[in-house]
């Protein structure tokens, strides 16, 4: 093949992929727009000098640089980059074909002119077989280098168009590439927000050859654009502190909405970017590349990708690419939220098991068509089920004692059946034998009118049961009227022995320095009822100082300084727990329990307020003994004291009377008739003050009793005069009827007395009692209390002791009484908190 024919096959193979490939016009000229750097090799350098003039005046693109020697060019080519080497065949070191084959093993597409004053067929083919570019003799004359030129131009043209056809396929694959290597990355996959991010800004920063790219989100109102990560290329710096106010932008905003990307070749000038016009001249921003972030077809953000220096022309294939960024972006966001979500469901799943062994409740859940139960991980602990899977239906029924199965399955039955919620309670025999109390519940889901499934819950409630237990027997013990105090102290402290798991139960007394034990439940026999030891040496010191509920698991570990005392260091006193004993807001003793052993795990709550509830219920009966002690020797006062009056007073009284009689036979004097009435006031005196001493506020069996009837009777046993009587009373009610009877006819008896002889009295109801009231003149307001204080009547002839009577048997009653007005100005005292009685 001839050099020309050569030359011209490969013009016209280039021409053809140019267009094929198609580059514009514009494009191939701009291929040689920049300056075309030329090394000269020639060993004669006069004719080097010459031929580099002649060239740059060819071309003023041409920037011609020479060597003399082939060792000289090497060096020259590894300090700069060229576009083309020129080179002589005849050298004294190397000849030309040498130069090129050297040159071939590095730069093996660069441009390479044989330029020879000897030609020869023989050296073409050789040029050209080592790879040569061109070959090209030198003539006279200057027309040459316009030859030189124009093969120079092509020859670089050609190199460029094909450097930037591989760079271009190396970015088309770059760009295919980049996108699945960034989808299988571990940070990707991982769902490392901030890295993966970092990770797809690096990779297609080094794709696009851009020196920034932004990730922006809206947030969750789409007021705000916040820059997730900002990545500068040169710095290698990522930040994430920029926001923009949307309402700032809304063209641009819109573009986003309206468009899958934005494609600004001149970012300054395209009216959809040109709002960000501060942003862009302060960044030297000259085109964007914006595609926007989606998820189920809402914009959610967008990712930047900013060229500097100058307008680009952005291609479809880097603004596919630059989609993928994008929707690798939402990927990785997805991850996020998935991971999230995921977190936290974990977290709620976490918590349900915490929640679920915290508070013993385990969770099922009954498929209604397939019958298939699940059960939560706690409800396998609960019930000890060795098998990893759940049971049918059928046989997780199985699994409570059968006296109790037909009512969990009739409950749950209804519940898949009709939608019936339900909540019952039943035994369950543990694989080991221990029978546990379970409060089973279950809440059908319904849709549709059909019942979907049926969820609930299970929860052990077998310590409450036992509790239970303890307070029906504890309750059974302190009302059993039948049973002694000292009988039912014994029997509360084996109870609570018991139920504390103690060695050791007491009721002691604290005398100054003594500790007496009272009361003493215990298998040992080393301590007795009424031993005395020092009170020093317990810790019930402790809890009679403090005057508080004292609760010590393991007394070296809880109170160490408590050691010395001779209840730990002699008896070996290891736990204990005791709340002390009040008789009239004074410590009596304490009620205690204790072990030689420390315990293991803590006193709960409810076995620190058994406690308390005992030791209440022993300090409110040795209250009431120290009271009714104290009572019954205020009736033995009392008792003696009606005695003197009844025989002391009533004999001398009688002896008075029986001489009146005979003096009024003797003599008629009207001295004698105020002897008589004085005899009168003393004998009802008398009769008040025994009736106070000796019944007291006491009252016996009570009773139903009809009001009106008992009113009618009194009515007759006292002298009424001229006096009527209206009862407007039809209720019965519980009252010890003898003091009843006692309080209305001093009620009655009261009325006449201060109302006058033509009085109208009235009794009637209230909505918890009774009245009864008059037509008289009333009581002043100011004297209403004092009407009920003993020896007090504004009667001449009154004994002041009615109206006491009449309190003390109303609270003798547990009722209330008080003075006010009647309807007629009258008096009226209301007796309230009174029982009705059944008819």
């Amino acid at each position: 093949m001839s050099v020309s024919i050569y030359v011209v096959s490969i013009l016209c193979e280039w021409l053809s992929n140019t267009y094929l490939t198609g580059h514009r016009i514009s494009n191939v000229m701009g291929v040689l727009s920049n300056r075309i750097r030329i090394l000269h090799v020639d060993d004669e350098p006069g004719f080097a000098e010459m031929a580099s003039e002649f060239l740059e005046r060819e071309d003023d693109r041409f920037a011609v640089e020479t060597e003399t020697s082939v060792s000289e060019g090497h060096t020259r080519l590894a300090e700069s980059d060229f576009d083309c080497i020129i080179s002589d065949h005849d050298m004294p070191d190397q000849n030309g074909i040498e130069f090129l084959e050297s040159v071939r093993e590095e730069y093996p597409d660069l441009p390479f002119i044989l330029y020879t004053g000897k030609g020869s067929e023989e050296i073409a083919s050789s040029a050209i077989s080592a790879g040569a570019t061109d070959y090209l003799q030198k003539q006279s004359g200057t027309s040459q280098y316009t030859v030189l030129s124009n093969r120079i131009r092509n020859a670089v043209e050609q190199y460029r168009v094909n450097r930037e056809r591989r760079r271009r396929r190396e970015r088309q694959k770059r760009q295919g590439d980049a996108p699945l290597e960034l989808t299988t990355d571990k940070t990707t996959i991982a769902g490392d927000f901030e890295t993966a991010l970092e990770r797809i800004t690096e990779t297609a920063a080094d794709v696009l050859d851009v020196p920034r790219i932004n990730v922006w989100l809206f947030d969750d109102d789409h007021d705000t654009l916040q820059c997730v990560d900002h990545f500068d290329k040169p710095s290698g710096i990522h930040e994430s502190t920029m926001e923009l106010d949307v309402e700032n932008y809304p063209a641009y905003v819109e573009a986003l909405e309206s468009n899958r990307s934005i494609v600004a070749h001149n970012a300054i000038e395209d009216p959809r970017t040109a709002e960000l016009r501060d942003y862009l001249e302060k960044h030297d921003v000259q085109a964007l590349l914006d595609s926007t972030i989606r998820s189920e077809g809402t914009v959610v953000g967008v990712v930047c990708h900013e060229h500097v220096g100058g307008p680009r022309e952005w291609t479809d294939d880097e603004t596919e690419f630059a989609n993928d960024i994008a929707d690798l972006v939402q990927q990785v966001l997805r991850t996020r939220e998935r991971i999230k979500r995921t977190s936290e469901l974990e977290r709620a799943r976490d918590l349900l098991r915490h929640t679920e062994g915290i508070a013993d409740v385990g969770s099922w859940e009954v498929d209604p068509e397939t019958q298939d139960v699940y059960w939560s991980d706690h409800l396998f602990e609960m019930l000890g089920w060795e098998d990893e899977e759940e049971p049918p239906l059928e046989d997780a029924l199985d699994v409570y004692v059968e006296e109790d199965r037909p009512r969990v399955q009739s409950a749950v039955e209804e519940a898949l059946g009709a939608g019936e919620s339900f909540a019952v309670e039943a035994r369950f025999r543990r694989s080991d034998g221990e029978i546990r109390w379970f409060d089973i519940r279950g809440e059908p889901v319904i849709e549709d009118g059909k019942v979907v499934t049926v969820r609930g819950a299970v929860h052990d409630v077998t310590d409450r049961r036992r509790r239970e237990h303890v307070l029906r027997e504890m309750y059974d013990i302190i009302s059993n009227r039948h049973s002694s105090f000292e009988d039912q102290v014994q029997a509360l402290l084996e109870l609570g022995r018991a139920e504390l798991d103690v060695e050791y139960g007491t009721l002691s007394e604290i005398r100054g320095e003594e500790y007496v034990f009272k009361f003493v439940d215990a298998d040992s026999e080393s301590i007795q009822p009424n031993d005395v030891v020092p009170v020093s040496a317990t810790n019930c010191e402790i809890v009679a100082s403090t005057e508080q509920t004292l609760v010590l698991e393991n007394v070296e570990r809880d109170a160490p300084g408590e050691t010395d005392r001779a209840g730990f260091t002699e008896w070996g006193i290891s736990c204990y727990i005791g709340s002390p004993i009040f008789v009239e807001d004074e410590v009596y003793g304490t009620f205690c329990f204790y072990d030689t052993d420390s315990r293991a795990s803590r006193f709960s709550e409810w076995e620190e307020t058994l406690v308390d509830l005992m030791s209440n219920w022993v300090s409110h009966e040795l209250q009431r003994q120290q009271v009714n002690e104290r009572l019954q020797a205020q009736n033995e006062q009392l008792e003696q004291f009606a005695s003197i009056v009844s025989h002391d007073l009533r004999n001398p009284l009688n002896v008075a009377q029986g001489r009146l009689e005979l003096a009024r036979e003797e003599c008629d004097s009207g001295h004698l008739d105020g002897v008589m009435r004085a005899h009168s006031r003393m004998t009802e005196l008398i009769e008040d003050l025994l009736t106070l001493a000796r019944e007291g506020d006491a009252v016996r069996e009570l009773e139903s009793v009809d009001v009106a009837s008992l009113t009618e009777t009194c009515w007759k046993n006292v002298a009424t005069a001229e006096a009527t009587l209206t009862t407007e009373i039809t209720r019965r009610i519980q009252a010890d009827r003898s003091r009843l009877q006692q309080l209305l006819e001093n009620l009655l008896r009261n009325a006449i007395e201060h109302g006058g002889e033509n009085v109208t009295i009235t009794i009637g109801e209230l909505e918890d009692g009774f009245y009864v009231e008059d037509d008289g003149p009333g009581i002043p307001e100011d004297e209403r209390d004092d009407v009920f204080e003993p020896a007090y009547s504004t009667a001449e002839d009154g004994t002041g002791f009615g109206l006491s009577i009449v309190k003390q048997i109303a609270q003798a009653h547990g009722w209330d009484i008080q003075a006010t007005d009647s309807s007629e100005g009258g008096a009226r005292f209301e007796i309230t908190n009174v029982e009705s009685a059944a008819e």
